[in-house]
């Protein structure tokens, strides 16, 4: 059997319901490539979801950045199943401090983003991707960005180029949760390096060495080009915040 892997699945919240504690989100995408050029098949998942999902032994865990620790544990997996083109959990989560950390999380729109710890049983390798065609599914975790700071940066600076209106909406429910939240302070603490993280990837995309992105420089912009640069005028007073 292969090591133990990590995959992250981004704008994967179908529901969240406070009331019943109950949260619906795909954990993982199927049948495309990812950015490390592996594909996971369709029935990847079939087999560990019979063995190890919750009408199985109930040995795949809701848990928060890949610790796998008790205190770690978010809640309770209740369905796991194969939904079109995604691996889809149902989850409870429990009546903890932690538990009610997350649900806040999720409706306040910060936790965006889940990702599998799993071996790869079985792997065909092809010219220019991997596929994936069994896996052994041991987790899936609620993450607030990806294994690293600079792997999170990564993704924002691309943001930042392809859609810097999501960016800005992020910012601005992290910065809303910050300052008008109910969370613990250690979950406090991780928002506000989140808050930090992102202003790093606007403040080295904005303000590069070669100075390319500074806004006195757009020959030949069109009229998309324009609105993302205004929107990134906006992300770069965003960098001081209170």
């Amino acid at each position: 059997m292969g090591l133990l892997e990590y995959k992250d699945f981004g704008g994967a919240i179908i529901d969240v319901d406070t009331a019943s504690r109950r949260v619906v989100a795909n954990w993982s995408g199927l049948g495309n490539k990812d950015f490390d050029n592996d594909i996971i098949h369709k029935t990847a998942y079939d087999k560990t979801i019979q063995e190890r999902g919750p009408k199985g032994k109930n040995l795949i865990y809701w848990i928060v950045d890949h610790n796998p620790s008790v205190k770690n544990i978010a809640g309770s997996v209740t369905e796991l199943s194969v939904v079109g083109n995604h691996l889809q959990a149902v989850k409870q989560a429990s009546d903890t401090t932690l538990g009610n950390d997350l649900l806040k999380l999720y409706q306040d729109g910060i936790i965006k983003q889940h990702s599998v710890g799993f071996s790869a049983v079985d792997t065909e390798q092809f010219k220019d991707y991997r596929l994936i065609k069994q896996i052994q599914l041991y987790e899936g975790s609620s993450v607030l960005w990806g294994a690293n700071e600079d792997t999170y940066t990564v993704s924002v600076s691309k943001s930042l180029i392809s859609n810097p209106t999501d960016v800005m909406q992020e910012l601005d429910n992290l910065l809303k949760a910050f300052r008008s939240g109910t969370y613990t302070d250690e979950t406090f603490g991780l928002l506000e390096l989140r808050i930090k993280t992102i202003q790093k990837a606007i403040s080295g995309f904005l303000l590069p060495a070669n100075g390319s992105h500074e806004s006195g420089s757009h020959v030949g912009s069109t009229d998309s080009d324009a609105k993302n640069i205004n929107l990134l005028e906006d992300l770069k007073k965003s960098l001081t915040w209170n």
